[in-house]
């Protein structure tokens, strides 16, 4: 299987939407689209993290002929943010606003 298929694959058994996924990782959608078309391949650093993300090794994504892999237990922890984290700084926003007047 090819990285973009893989890719492509990964993301919706995660559950993910390009646009969720581009957030969680700070890129565009269209950088998200673009891998999973073949149009263009992740930064090193990119596929470092759809690894630890996806919970899959660097090899499987790397390389076409490698078999599906036995999911692992991830080295630490994939930050994702929240909806909470938002609230929280909206909440802030908010009252910083309000306090200033």
């Amino acid at each position: 299987m090819k990285l973009e298929e893989k890719l492509f694959s990964l993301r919706k058994a995660k559950g993910l939407s390009q646009m969720k996924l581009a957030e969680i990782m700070n890129v565009s959608r269209q950088a998200i689209s673009r891998w999973e078309v073949g149009a263009a391949v992740p930064s090193t650093d990119n596929l470092k993290f759809l690894g630890r993300l996806y919970n899959v090794p660097l090899e499987y994504l790397l390389h076409d002929d490698a078999p599906d892999p036995v999911p692992q237990e991830p080295d630490e922890k994939v930050a994702v943010p929240g909806i909470e984290k938002r609230w929280i700084l909206i909440f802030v926003a908010i009252m910083a606003t309000v306090v200033v007047f």
